[in-house]
C-alpha cells in the first residue's frame, strides 16, 4: 500500500509583494502591464464592466494545469498585505472578477493568456478597494509527493473621484528588556534582541484609498553616536490601527537612547491631485533607558532560550562567555545524533539477526 502525502505551500506573502510572480517553473503577470509594480490597477466608475487579461508562462519541461480564483485582500497581524486563503469566501473584489474557466492547461514552453473581467456593483461607494487573482499549481500529480503552490497578482480599482487620505503614527517606542511583555516578545520576534535594536510604532489609514508611508529614523545612542536610514510601510484603509517595527540591526547600549522619526504618508496608486489629503507628516520621538543590570539580562537576537529580566539564571551574564544559543542547540543536536545511532544499532541488530536465521535454517 502506497501512502501519499500532500503538501500545501502558500506563498501570498511573499509572491503577493513583489513585482513579478515567478517559480522556477510557472509565472502569472498582467498580459499589458501598465506600471512598473505588475500589479492590476484601474480607475472606474459605479456599474463599469472592466476588461483585462492575464499571461502565465510554462518553463516547466511537461505541460501544468493551473486554477485561477478571484479574491479578496487582507491585512496580516503583522500588517503585510496578502490575500485570503482560497478556502474563505469573497465579500468584496473577489467577488467582481469573472474568470471564464478556473481551470487553465498550459503547454510546456509556452504561454497562455487569459482574458478576465471585473463587474463593479452599482451601489459602490467612492474609494479604493483591492483584491487579487490566485493561481495555484500543482507539482507532481499523481507521484507520491504532490506539492501544491499558490502565487498571484494584485488588483486595485478606484471606484468614482471622491478619494481622501489621512491618516496617524503613534505610540512610537523603543522596545527593551524592562517592557512587562518582553518574553512573549521576544519568543514571537526572533530577531529582537540586545543586539539589534527594534522600534515599534501604531500606524492607521483613516482614508479610503491605500496609502505608502516613508520616512526617516534617527538613532542617538549614549556613547553619542547617531544611525540614521529610511523605512518605508503600505497602509490599507479601513483596517483599524496596526502596529509596525523598525529593525535597525544596531546594538543595544547601557543608558538612554533617543529615537526620532520623520514620515509622510501618499497615495500608493492614484495620483496626488486627485486625492485630499490630511494630517499626512509628522515628527515623532521617544527614549529608552537601559540599566547596567537590565542589559545583563537583556538576551540576544539568536539566542533560543528566553531569559526574563530578574530571571535567577546559572549564567546570569547572558552568555558574555558563552553563546547560550549555540550551546542549546549544541544538546539538541547531541540528543538527536545519539537517538539516529541508537536506531542504525537496533536496525543492524534485526539485519544481523534475520541474516543469522536465513543462513541457518530450521
Amino acid at each position: 500500500m502506497i501512502f501519499k502525502k500532500t503538501f500545501l505551500l502558500v506563498v501570498t506573502s511573499l509572491v503577493f509583494f513583489g513585482s513579478v510572480f515567478v517559480s522556477a517553473e510557472v509565472s502569472i503577470s498582467p498580459y499589458n502591464p501598465k506600471n512598473s509594480s505588475n500589479w492590476l490597477i484601474y480607475e472606474a466608475k459605479p456599474g463599469d464592466r472592466i476588461k483585462d487579461s492575464l499571461k502565465i508562462q510554462n518553463t516547466n519541461s511537461q505541460d501544468v494545469i493551473t486554477t485561477l480564483k478571484g479574491r479578496d485582500f487582507t491585512v496580516t497581524d503583522s500588517g503585510q498585505y496578502t490575500i485570503i486563503a482560497d478556502s474563505l469566501e469573497n465579500s468584496s473584489v473577489g467577488n467582481w472578477i469573472k474568470i471564464p474557466s478556473d481551470k487553465v492547461s498550459v503547454p510546456s514552453n509556452k504561454f497562455t493568456q487569459i482574458p478576465f473581467q471585473i463587474d463593479i456593483p452599482k451601489e459602490a461607494k467612492d474609494g479604493e478597494y483591492s483584491g487579487g487573482i490566485s493561481m495555484t499549481e500543482q507539482k507532481n500529480p499523481g507521484e507520491s509527493l504532490d506539492v501544491t503552490v499558490r502565487k498571484g497578482v494584485r488588483a486595485y480599482v478606484a471606484i468614482g473621484n471622491n478619494f481622501n487620505l489621512s491618516g496617524k503614527v503613534e505610540n512610537l517606542k523603543i522596545l527593551g528588556p524592562k517592557d512587562n511583555n518582553y518574553n512573549d516578545i521576544r519568543k514571537s520576534k526572533l530577531y529582537f534582541g540586545r543586539d539589534n535594536l527594534v522600534v515599534s510604532y501604531e500606524a492607521e489609514n483613516l482614508g479610503n484609498i491605500f496609502a505608502t508611508m516613508t520616512g526617516k529614523y534617527s538613532l542617538v545612542f549614549p556613547d553619542g553616536k547617531v544611525f540614521e536610514n529610511t523605512f518605508s510601510q503600505d497602509l490599507a484603509p479601513g483596517v483599524g490601527v496596526r502596529t509596525f517595527e523598525i529593525i535597525s540591526n544596531q546594538e543595544y547600549q547601557i543608558g538612554k537612547t533617543q529615537v526620532i522619526i520623520n514620515y509622510t504618508i501618499k497615495p500608493l496608486n492614484i495620483d496626488k491631485e486627485k486625492v485630499k489629503i490630511n494630517n499626512n507628516s509628522s515628527t515623532l520621538g521617544a527614549s529608552l533607558e537601559i540599566k547596567n543590570e537590565e542589559f545583563n539580562n537583556f538576551a540576544l537576537a539568536n539566542q533560543k532560550a528566553f531569559i526574563t529580566p530578574g530571571e535567577d539564571k546559572k549564567s546570569n551574564q547572558d552568555c558574555k562567555n558563552t553563546d547560550c544559543g549555540n550551546f542549546q542547540w549544541s544538546k539538541v543536536a547531541s540528543y538527536l545524533g545519539g537517538f539516529v545511532f541508537l536506531i542504525a544499532v537496533i536496525g543492524a541488530l534485526f539485519a544481523g539477526i534475520h541474516f543469522y536465521k536465513k543462513s541457518n535454517p530450521v
